[in-house]
């Protein structure tokens, strides 16, 4: 849906689940997007000890590495940093994102209408939207795609842009 809109995008992958599927790993990359990193186990940062922080950094960073991608942009699980991963991430030059629009798209109990109206409503000029294509519950994916479907066309009438992080 986004090559047939034309639009690039920034995707964070969990590193265990970019393991376990190399094939989405490099249709992303071929389909021009940029590809970011959002932990090795999608574990809270404050959940962890400093030594399991930095353990699941390493190890998500080796994944990456052997999947052929090189990490410069890094979405914490549900935004939250400890004291850890913010010296470990600033050593190895990766920059934090944080987002300004989100669209609570993993909620069981929403719709694509929904999403698609607190799309419409949140995102400004220069927004960093921040949406899911797995984890969620009910067909998560699914409704994201067609809230998607709908405002996508609309944005572009508007005459939108859309970057990659690295393009802003």
């Amino acid at each position: 849906m986004l090559r047939e809109n034309g639009v690039h995008a920034t995707f964070f992958m969990v590193a265990d689940f970019a393991q376990d599927n190399p094939d989405i790993v490099a249709r992303v990359r071929e389909e021009g997007h940029l590809i970011g990193l959002h932990s090795a186990s999608h574990t809270c940062a404050l959940q962890m000890s400093p030594r399991r922080t930095k353990e699941d950094l390493d190890r998500a960073f080796s994944i990456m590495e052997k999947l052929d991608v090189t990490v410069t942009y890094y979405r914490a699980p549900w935004g939250l940093i400890n004291v850890t991963l913010a010296g470990e991430l600033a050593k190895r030059g990766v920059q934090t994102v944080f987002w300004d629009v989100m669209a609570e798209d993993w909620r069981g109990d929403t719709t694509a209408e929904i999403i698609a109206g607190k799309l419409r409503r949140r995102v400004r000029n220069g927004s960093v939207i921040c949406l899911h294509d797995g984890r969620g519950e009910n067909n998560a994916p699914e409704r994201t795609i067609q809230a998607l479907r709908d405002v996508l066309p609309r944005w572009k009438e508007e005459s939108c842009r859309f970057l990659r992080l690295d393009e802003r």
